[in-house]
C-alpha cells in the first residue's frame, strides 16, 4: 500500500509539475488573469527539491549513492536539450543581431553554459519583468536549479558523515531553510538580489525537502 501512494505521489508530482509549465507559458503569452503564472517558477523550485530529496536519501538510507553517478545523469538529462537550445539560438542571433548585440549574447551564452547566467544577469542588474533583448533570459532558473542540484547532495552527504548530525538532520535543515527565508524578507528591498541568487531560493528547494 505504501509503494502504492509513494507512486501515486509522484504521478501527481508530476501533474503539478505540468500545471506549472503551463501557468509560465500563459504568463509569457500575457493571457488575461494569469498575471501571477510566473509563480510556477517558484512551484517548480519546490517540486525539484521534493524530486531529488527522494533520489538522495533513498539511495543515501541504501548506501548505494554515488555523486559521480548522480551528477551523471544530471548531465545526461539536461545537456542533449540545452545543447541544441543554445546552438540554434546562437545560429538566428548570429543572423539577426547587430554586432553589439551579439557581444551581450556570447556574454549571456558564456554564463548559462556554467549554469551561471543568475549571477551574470544580476551582475547587469537585468529586471526580468521588463522587456529584454536577452533571449537567453530564461536560462537563469535552469542555471539556479543546477547550482541546487550540485550543492544539495553535497550537503546531505556531509551531514551523513557525522553521527550527531545525521540524527539531527532534519533541524539542521530546518535551520538553513529559517536562515534562506530570512535573508529573502532582510534583501526584500532588492527585489534583484532576492530574484536571481540561490541562497535567498534555497528555502523553496528546501519546502520541497520538508514536503518528502
Amino acid at each position: 500500500i505504501i509503494k502504492c501512494i509513494k507512486k501515486m505521489i509522484i504521478k501527481e508530482i508530476q501533474g503539478i509539475r505540468s500545471l506549472a509549465v503551463i501557468l509560465i507559458l500563459f504568463f509569457h503569452l500575457s493571457i488575461p488573469y494569469f498575471e501571477l503564472g510566473y509563480l510556477g517558477v517558484d512551484i517548480f523550485f519546490i517540486i525539484s527539491g521534493f524530486i531529488f530529496t527522494k533520489i538522495i536519501l533513498k539511495s543515501t538510507k541504501t548506501k548505494s549513492f554515488s555523486i559521480e553517478q548522480y551528477l551523471r545523469r544530471r548531465v545526461l538529462r539536461l545537456f542533449p536539450a540545452l545543447f541544441v537550445t543554445l546552438f540554434l539560438v546562437t545560429l538566428l542571433g548570429w543572423l539577426f543581431y547587430t554586432p553589439l548585440e551579439f557581444k551581450y549574447y556570447g556574454q549571456s551564452l558564456f554564463g548559462s553554459s556554467l549554469f551561471m547566467s543568475n549571477i551574470y544577469f544580476y551582475i547587469l542588474q537585468n529586471d526580468y519583468f521588463s522587456p529584454s533583448n536577452y533571449s537567453l533570459l530564461h536560462l537563469w532558473s535552469l542555471s539556479l536549479e543546477v547550482q541546487f542540484y550540485v550543492l544539495f547532495p553535497l550537503l546531505i552527504l556531509f551531514v551523513n558523515k557525522f553521527k550527531h548530525f545525521k540524527k539531527n538532520r532534519n533541524l539542521i535543515i530546518f535551520f538553513i531553510f529559517i536562515i534562506s527565508f530570512y535573508i529573502n524578507v532582510f534583501f526584500s528591498n532588492d527585489e534583484k538580489f532576492i530574484f536571481y541568487f540561490l541562497p535567498n531560493r534555497l528555502w523553496e528547494f528546501l519546502f520541497g525537502y520538508f514536503i518528502y
